[in-house]
């Protein structure tokens, strides 16, 4: 059954040059509920001004945090959130991707942008 989704846009600020783990949760847009993700992946990206700063970073399936509720979290490290300038405050822009499983089909739900601030 094909899903009707239209992506969510939603900023991230994180302190620049440190480990963070962030979480997303896939909802339906037409329920509002979560999506199942046990039989499917999702992919992190995160680009800036087109070039690829991090990822694709992928879970597979048996990696999300709550295949059943939609949530699964990405681990992303000091090294890969150092910002060109150090101590410059720097924007990058992040893509969230369901790969469905089965068919393959890969469906963007959230995008936004990554914001490294070395003030936090």
């Amino acid at each position: 059954m094909p899903l009707s989704i239209l992506p969510s846009r939603v900023d991230i600020t994180v302190e620049a040059g440190t480990d963070n783990t962030i979480e997303f949760t896939l909802l339906d847009a037409n329920t509002g509920l979560p999506v199942d993700l046990t039989l499917d992946s999702v992919k992190f990206t995160a680009k800036k001004s087109g070039t690829l700063k991090i990822g694709p970073k992928t879970n597979g399936t048996g990696d999300h945090e709550d295949a059943d509720s939609g949530r699964t979290r990405f681990k992303l490290t000091r090294t890969e959130l150092t910002p060109t300038i150090s101590g410059k405050p720097e924007t990058w822009q992040y893509e969230v991707r369901r790969v469905v499983g089965g068919s393959n089909d890969e469906i963007v739900y959230l995008h936004g942008s990554l914001i490294l601030d070395p003030s936090l």
